[in-house]
């Protein structure tokens, strides 16, 4: 009798623990967003303007801004420390002088 009663007891905690962890709709994963801000020498807007919509779409989630100057310019704002997440240089020169000036790495 004692087994039959430990038996009942057992199914219906079970069942409560169930009904606790139930069909309750669990929260989706939180989607990362990502905003990035990459400064790109205007003579590569047509081609990002290109290949912007590409990557957008294959990273959702992520979103592009760029802005456009000069190389020379560009690398005037990284060393001053404006908020760039990337760079796009024209000129493999201006890129070697921000590795030299210890404000970018390759």
């Amino acid at each position: 009798m004692k087994l039959k009663n430990f038996g009942v007891f057992l199914a219906i905690f079970l069942l409560v623990i169930l009904a606790a962890c139930g069909n309750e709709a669990s929260p989706s994963k939180k989607e990362t967003k990502t905003d990035l801000h990459i400064s790109a020498a205007a003579s590569l807007k047509d081609a990002i303007d290109m290949i912007k919509p590409l990557y957008e779409k294959a990273h959702p989630g992520t979103k592009l801004t760029f802005d456009f100057a000069g190389s020379g310019q560009i690398r005037e704002r990284v060393e001053s420390g404006a908020p760039i997440d990337g760079v796009l240089f024209a000129s493999e020169s201006d890129m070697d002088k921000l590795i030299q000036a210890k404000k970018s790495n390759e």
